[in-house]
């Protein structure tokens, strides 16, 4: 796996209890040569997984209170693996009880189990009257 780096997302906010696809491109970043260079990286043999944990008083929980992953029926899709997408899907069920803020982070797991941490940041959850 080449040098990477996690990339940083900006705030993501929606409300609880509702559907939700959020769209990913993992990158493998040169950082030997300046300026770095990014290339999208081919996750077609490679294990994704994505998950949220609850921030307290700014920071956040090892523990996840809820995962995805590439496997089958796990809730991300490979929508174009040559470049590098892939879209996790978040159904009504998952967010229903969440609230708050929430520190989210993409890993990319290679064919030889080495992973990296290729996307983070903050979630917020919304209460929505309507679902509650």
């Amino acid at each position: 796996m080449a040098t990477n780096v996690a990339v940083k997302l900006g705030l993501l906010e929606f409300y609880a209890g509702n559907r939700r696809d959020l769209n990913f491109q993992v990158f493998d970043i040169d950082q030997s040569v300046t300026p770095a260079v990014k290339t999208p990286r081919n996750i077609t043999d490679d294990t994704i997984k994505w998950a949220i944990s609850r921030i307290t008083g700014g920071t956040y929980s090892s523990t996840p209170v809820l995962q995805k992953s590439s496997a089958t029926g796990g809730g991300i899709e490979k929508t174009d693996p040559g470049s590098g997408w892939c879209r996790v899907s978040l159904l009504k069920a998952d967010t229903d009880k969440l609230l708050g803020d929430y520190h989210q982070e993409l890993e990319d797991f290679d064919l030889d189990g080495e992973s990296q941490v290729v996307a983070v940041g903050l979630v917020r959850i919304l209460l929505n009257v309507k679902n509650t």
